[in-house]
């Protein structure tokens, strides 16, 4: 799934900016919804790699970006 999105992720997303910001608006709205249910103090580990999966998503999207 990762590969797809990286590989393919131009392909996948929506080429209006209001469609792309909407599903990301979405997206952040249901993680808080998520993290607040969580034990962090067990869930750092989790956390932490999430947080570096998601830097490498936003390093690709602005790959993507680049004409």
């Amino acid at each position: 799934m990762e590969s797809l999105l990286v590989c393919q992720g131009k392909n996948l997303w929506p080429q209006a900016l209001p469609a792309r910001t909407e599903i990301f608006r979405t997206l952040s709205k249901r993680l808080r919804q998520v993290i607040r249910t969580l034990n962090l103090p067990q869930r750092i580990e989790s956390l932490e790699q999430a947080e570096r999966s998601l830097q490498a998503s936003t390093q690709c999207s602005s790959a993507l970006r680049s004409p």
